[in-house]
């Protein structure tokens, strides 16, 4: 009952599979997919059964996708271009998500190259045969002559830093509000639409990714949906317009469906070189071993000179850190902890 109450909040929100219905699309499911069936979220076709018929939490049949091959989706491609409808895919694979369990020879050319031990290896070989099934996904395109007309937006949804002797994730990695376990590159690639090049110092936030698609199709952006349409700088070549990157992390497991602050582990903001990272108090459930909170006080990195946040300059830029948690505050008002309330008062007053 619970899980059903939880997967519904998704039927009143209006998905980009949703909103691209509007003008005509026809959409895929396929991969990692937690929302039930692929139905709720809008799409037209899709893979995974879903609650309350699930074959797993990931995404059941979805799963076979890109470990098993391409094949539904060059199929449903076929399909759209035979009736002439336009089309949106969501490709979203166990890759390269554990088990870590690549074709060996790809393993093989890592440990050769001199890769450290077998699960880096093994990751590594992960990492390239998702590549792999990219580049057939792309010669599909290719081979129905629709490459130029399709825009495809790259980008995954956490951090993940391997262990160098185990199958799991490294610390300060896949759970964690530090940069790797948030920070991933956005790609947006559309063939004489988008300027090429790197925009490794300009922000982007995954709250783009819908409004740009949206613009690109043709859909009007709905009002007060959050992020960029980034269509005119990607198309010009000028410099995005985010200023700034908010970000929450939540325990994995949820505490109260309908109260999101009781399972609030973290809120960060990036602005410029800073990085703030607040800490609160929510319950951690199952994976608490993740989430040591040995330092509940506010964090602040330089993340352009120390991307792996090495030293926390809070204690020595107070007013810098009074006035971004301000700026969190009024993103999402939330009950603060005691400690970040005080915090915020001495740096307010100047003090470390």
């Amino acid at each position: 009952q619970l899980r059903e109450q939880l997967i519904a909040k998704i039927d009143v929100q209006a998905t980009l599979p949703k909103l691209l219905a509007t003008k005509g699309y026809v959409s895929f499911q396929s991969g990692k997919w937690w929302e039930g069936s692929y139905r709720r979220g809008g799409f037209t076709q899709g893979m995974t059964r879903g609650f309350p018929e699930p074959g797993g939490r990931h995404g059941d049949d979805g799963l076979a996708i890109g470990r098993e091959g391409m094949k539904p989706i060059f199929n449903f491609i076929d399909d759209a271009i035979e009736d002439e409808k336009p089309f949106f895919v969501w490709y979203a694979p166990f890759l390269p998500h554990t088990p870590h369990n690549p074709p060996e020879e790809l393993v093989e050319k890592y440990k050769q190259k001199g890769v450290e031990s077998d699960s880096i290896a093994r990751y590594y070989a992960m990492i390239e045969w998702f590549d792999a099934t990219c580049g057939a996904l792309f010669d599909h395109l290719d081979q129905r002559q629709i490459r130029d007309n399709t825009l495809v937006v790259y980008i995954a949804d956490n951090g993940w830093i391997q262990q160098p002797n185990g199958s799991g994730f490294a610390p300060r990695s896949k759970q964690s509000p530090f940069e790797g376990g948030v920070r991933q590159p956005i790609v947006f690639s559309w063939p004489g639409h988008i300027q090429a090049g790197e925009r490794g110092e300009q922000l982007c936030s995954s709250v783009d990714i819908v409004p740009t698609v949206l613009s690109a199709a043709g859909v009007e952006v709905p009002e007060g949906l959050p992020g960029y349409n980034l269509m005119p700088c990607l198309t010009s070549g000028n410099a995005t317009p985010r200023a700034e990157v908010f970000g929450e992390g939540f325990a994995h497991d949820v505490t109260d469906i309908n109260n999101p602050q009781a399972s609030l582990l973290y809120r960060w903001l990036i602005v410029d070189r800073w990085k703030l990272i607040l800490t609160y108090d929510g319950e951690l459930g199952r994976y608490a071993q993740y989430h040591p909170r040995a330092d509940v006080r506010p964090q602040l990195y330089d993340v352009l000179n120390d991307p792996r946040e090495t030293k926390n300059l809070a204690a020595e830029h107070p007013k810098v850190v009074a006035a971004m948690a301000q700026q969190i505050h009024d993103w999402w008002p939330v009950t603060e902890r005691q400690v970040e309330t005080e915090y915020r008062a001495e740096a307010q007053k100047g003090k470390p």
